[in-house]
């Protein structure tokens, strides 16, 4: 059986995807049409890069770089390993403190600030 060929995305189709690419929710005929059009884009490629580095920047924030666990599977688990804990004493962990850790990690896999 013949493969269909992609139909042909523009940089905001595939940034609207972009989330449910990098969580492998595409069905086949998405998936190919993002393929292809990263396969073309170094723009959209680098998105693609940079919001892998980031997510694996806050899951190992969020774990410390030991992490107590080797892989969070989704955002929505880093979102909640990353929440600070709040007791009757306030904020277990500050906002800018895991931004800190956050940043340093991305500056570690090559990323620099835009400042």
């Amino acid at each position: 059986m013949k493969t269909p060929e992609a139909i042909v995305i523009d940089c905001e189709a595939a940034m609207r995807r972009l989330w449910d690419y990098l969580d492998e929710e595409l069905d086949a005929a998405r998936l190919a049409e993002m393929e292809a059009h990263l396969s073309n884009c170094a723009d959209c490629t680098s998105h693609v890069q940079f919001a892998r580095a980031f997510l694996k920047a806050v899951r190992q924030a969020a774990l410390g770089d030991g992490g107590s666990r080797d892989r969070i599977d989704d955002r929505e688990s880093v979102a909640t390993e990353a929440a600070p804990c709040v007791t009757s004493e306030g904020p277990h962990e500050s906002t800018s403190s895991l931004k800190a850790r956050v940043v340093a990690q991305l500056q570690r896999e090559g990323f620099r600030s835009a400042r």
